[in-house]
């Protein structure tokens, strides 16, 4: 909701269609690191769930690593993750966005347990999805720190407006 401060100024002859489109396209812009993380989430995710089976094939890859459930876990954390996290930036919901971040986190937690497991051949994936739960672990605190300040702002704006305005 607060993101939107960035944002051009928008004309008052606008329609509400073409609104709607310019605040998404700018949440999008204006988080576009989380966004896209997001998306990959769910590009990786999907797959999982649609046919583990499959992946049973590929050497090294996630269902041979882990037990089914676990791997049907995963890929529900990415996919959940990855979705909530995009409808909350174009919602511009931070709490939303923040579900959804912590399903991505908890993912890649996930798979860097099943990393372990082959270090040291998996090094490299195992630090980027070290990383990427650092990230997500790192966007849930900064979206705590907005949630709470865009609490305390509105209070203040509550607080400021005349009594008849507040009953409006």
């Amino acid at each position: 909701m607060y993101r939107y401060i960035l944002m051009p100024e928008l004309n008052g002859d606008e329609g509400n269609n073409k609104r709607a489109w310019r605040r998404i396209f700018y949440s999008v812009v204006l988080t576009s690191v989380e966004f896209f993380l997001a998306v990959v989430a769910v590009l990786v995710g999907l797959p999982v769930l649609i046919d583990p089976f499959h992946l049973t094939l590929v050497p090294g890859s996630i269902a041979q690593l882990l037990p089914l459930w676990m791997v049907d876990l995963w890929g529900f954390q990415m996919t959940v993750g990855g979705g909530l996290t995009m409808g909350g930036i174009i919602k511009g919901d931070f709490r939303i966005e923040q579900i959804g971040v912590m399903f991505l986190a908890t993912g890649a937690f996930v798979y860097m347990l099943a990393l372990l497991s082959i270090l040291p051949g998996s090094w490299a994936a195992f630090v980027t999805y070290a990383l990427f739960a650092l990230a997500m672990i790192a966007r849930y605190w900064v979206l705590g720190r907005l949630i709470k300040l865009t609490g305390r702002l509105t209070k203040r704006v509550r607080d400021a407006l005349p009594d008849k305005s507040r009953e409006e």
